[in-house]
């Protein structure tokens, strides 16, 4: 995704920084982008080799100190009331689209 867009993302959506979860992180592009933003970040994802990527990447950016990444599975996650916004956009594999999906929760 483009940067510019992300950031006009998380303007619109006044975020600017705190603390996030994202559920089926994958190789980490989404929680290494917030992380940069000023965010502190659990990222979990079920597969240990996709999570072991998604550490290089934080390593590679320099965040890894705000990413705490997990081994979890996203059928098990139960939404915390305390989180305010949910952020997801489909992965290149999954999808041809770059659309981005923002729900205020």
């Amino acid at each position: 995704m483009n940067d510019l867009l992300f950031d006009d993302i998380l303007r619109e959506a006044g975020l600017s920084g705190g603390t996030a979860l994202d559920v089926g992180c994958g190789t980490g592009e989404l929680a290494v982008k917030l992380a940069e933003r000023g965010f502190t970040l659990t990222a979990t994802d079920v597969s240990e080799v996709a999570l072991d990527k998604a550490r290089k990447r934080a390593q590679d950016a320099k965040v890894s100190n705000r990413v705490t990444f997990l081994r979890a599975d996203a059928h098990d996650y139960q939404r915390s009331t305390s989180l305010p916004a949910s952020l997801s956009w489909p992965s290149s594999k999954t999808s041809q689209t770059s659309s981005v999906g923002l729900s205020i929760i």
